[in-house]
C-alpha cells in the first residue's frame, strides 16, 4: 500500500485554505440574505407609504361624507315633512273645508227661507 504523506506546512494550508473558502462562502451567503432582507423591507415600506397615503384620503373622503349627512340631516327637516304631520295638517285643512261648506249651506238655506 501507498502511504500518503503529507507534511504539516501543506496539511496547515490546507486546512487555512478550506476554513478561509468556507469563511468567504458564508460572508457571500450573509451579504446575498442582507441584500434580499433589505429589498423586502424596502418594498414592504413603500407598501407601508402607499397605505398611508391611501387611508389619508379615505379619511379625507369620510370627513366629507359625515359633513354631507349632517348638512342632510339639517336641511331635512326644512325640506321635507313627515307622513303623520302631513296627515294632521291635510286633516285639518278638511276640517275647515267642511266647516266653511256647512256655514255656506246653512247661509244657503237662510236665504232660500226669506225668499
Amino acid at each position: 500500500m501507498s502511504e500518503l504523506t503529507i507534511d504539516i506546512a501543506k496539511f496547515l494550508g490546507l486546512v487555512v485554505t478550506l476554513v478561509s473558502l468556507f469563511w468567504g462562502m458564508s460572508r457571500r451567503q450573509q451579504a446575498l440574505f442582507e441584500k434580499h432582507l433589505d429589498s423586502k423591507f424596502d418594498t414592504l415600506q413603500a407598501r407601508l407609504e402607499h397605505i398611508e397615503i391611501r387611508e389619508g384620503e379615505n379619511g379625507k373622503q369620510v370627513a366629507q361624507v359625515e359633513r354631507e349627512l349632517m348638512k342632510l340631516r339639517a336641511e331635512l327637516p326644512e325640506k321635507y315633512v313627515r307622513r303623520e304631520d302631513y296627515i294632521r295638517g291635510q286633516s285639518l285643512i278638511e276640517s275647515k273645508l267642511d266647516g266653511l261648506a256647512l256655514k255656506l249651506e246653512n247661509l244657503q238655506i237662510r236665504e232660500a227661507k226669506r225668499d
